[in-house]
């Protein structure tokens, strides 16, 4: 198994341009995408996983941060970075979203997607 330091959960949030649920492929049978929300991964993870979240919690902050070199100013709640923070509830539901440290507002029911 990879290390937690290796491990990044990504979507690409795919039900918002209308393919159905579940993973998605192409004619030739790769895999293109998936509609599941990163809320959604996160819980899977734990469950699936056992590991404290967090532990996965990393997995879509200073993960991909450190990855993609801007960890300078991403993922991580420290002076100097950009305060983009997303408020979950226990069951792991969006409850606000923070941009620049700025509310974003509501949309249908959830918090406005970036």
């Amino acid at each position: 198994a990879k290390p937690l330091e290796r491990i990044i959960l990504v979507t690409d949030a795919t039900r918002f341009y209308g393919i159905k649920q579940g993973a998605s492929y192409s004619k030739e049978g790769k895999l293109f995408g998936s509609n599941t929300a990163l809320d959604l991964a996160l819980k899977h993870m734990t469950r699936f996983t056992g590991m404290p979240f967090t532990q996965i919690l990393r997995t879509v902050t200073t993960n991909p941060a450190r990855l993609l070199k801007i960890e300078d100013r991403k993922g991580f709640l420290k002076k100097g970075c950009d305060a983009d923070i997303v408020i979950l509830d226990k069951e792991y539901k969006v409850q606000e979203v923070f941009l620049r440290g700025k509310k974003l507002p509501h949309s249908e029911g959830r918090p406005a997607a970036v």
